[in-house]
């Protein structure tokens, strides 16, 4: 297995598999997982329709990136010696980023123009689960004449909360401009904010 894959517990296990024998094991030792007592008696591809199996407790990486390629050797044991039969390689692997869904519109604290204190409210749904230690990152409107800016670092990192009902909690914000030009800010997932598991998958976050 590709050493950017975690795994959930100190083994391994196979949940489904088809066309192999039910005594079927499998065991890790770091990255390496070795799958036994496939078949119950010879095995003879040519009059198989498919093998398949499922093992578990691979974790994928928690942000969106490729890891790596993972290889499958059979082997035979003849002579008292493993001898390798066949070696296929899965490439190109990688993880997917999921959708962001709008909940509501952005809302804005007062209509009044030209202030450069202004409050707005992000509210949206997410897919995919944010750890504790990853953030949220806000990219503000790109009209450089009547967008949105950051006028001042502090004023955001001291006035960003988490809405809960009717009740706030301030998380941790850093504000700034991209290579682009753009202004953002970036809202870190923690412990005060989301609770110790971080923002959960399929879960409302509001800003």
């Amino acid at each position: 297995m590709t050493k950017v894959l975690e795994f959930q517990g100190p083994s391994c296990s196979i949940k489904d598999s088809k066309g192999f024998s039910d005594l079927i094991s499998c065991r890790r030792e770091g990255h390496l997982v070795t799958i036994s007592n496939l078949f119950d008696n010879n095995f003879n591809a040519e009059n198989e329709s498919g093998l398949s199996m499922t093992i578990e407790e691979f974790l994928t990486p928690t942000s969106v990136q490729p890891f790596g390629a993972i290889e499958v050797t059979t082997f035979d044991f003849r002579n008292g010696t493993f001898r390798a039969i066949d070696i296929l390689d899965f490439t190109g692997l990688s993880t997917k980023s999921g959708a962001i869904y709008k909940v509501s519109d952005v809302s804005v604290g007062t209509d009044v123009t030209s202030l450069t204190d202004q409050e707005y409210t992000f509210h949206f749904r997410i897919t995919h689960s944010v750890p504790i230690g990853g953030y949220f990152s806000i990219l503000l409107s790109q009209d450089e004449a009547n967008g949105v800016t950051v006028t001042d670092a502090n004023t955001v990192a001291n006035n960003c909360f988490i809405v809960n009902g009717g009740s706030t909690t301030g998380v941790e914000c850093v504000s700034g401009v991209n290579e682009a030009g753009r202004n953002f800010v970036n809202v870190s997932c923690t412990s005060a904010g989301f609770g110790d598991g971080g923002a959960g998958s399929d879960s409302e976050v509001k800003i």
